[in-house]
């Protein structure tokens, strides 16, 4: 496991890179596009904190949980369900950073691998602030626009 935190960066700049540009299109293909990209970091964190035998298991539960959100999201049309699966992705990327970030403080040596830690860390919480924010308010559209625009 040498370079676990390089891999993490690598699926969370992907992640970035990609979905912006399939996200305004609002239709099926980016819901699937974002959703698959979304798994590949989670399998990401997943391969990161393995080094428990329960980490693993709270890893792969809670993305075959997100899996059949989001399975049951598309077959059904409701929306309401999405609230969930940010709340569960901004959870997992919660417990990754924490041990991200316990791994690099307890390591003696820098390396790249430990600089990638840092970055992927950083990157994480910067993604957990806008999961934790459309799960707070599902309901109310348009609420980043001033009330006189809408």
């Amino acid at each position: 496991m040498r370079y676990r935190f390089s891999l993490l960066l690598l699926a969370l700049f992907l992640f970035l890179a990609i979905n912006p540009f399939f996200h305004a299109a609002h239709d099926d293909t980016a819901a699937i596009v974002f959703f698959i990209l979304m798994c590949i970091v989670v399998i990401g964190n997943v391969y990161t904190v393995t080094l428990h035998a329960l980490s693993i298991v709270i890893g792969i539960a809670m993305l075959a949980t997100c899996s059949f959100l989001f399975a049951y999201s598309r077959i059904t049309g409701d929306q309401s369900v999405e609230v969930y699966i940010y709340l569960l992705v901004g959870l997992i990327w919660l417990y990754s950073s924490g041990s991200i970030l316990m791994a690099i403080l307890t390591t003696r040596r820098v390396t790249i691998d430990t600089l990638a830690g840092s970055v992927c860390v950083y990157l994480q919480i910067g993604l957990i602030w806008p999961s934790r924010f459309i799960s707070s308010k599902p309901s109310s559209q348009g609420r980043l626009t001033p009330p006189q625009y809408r």
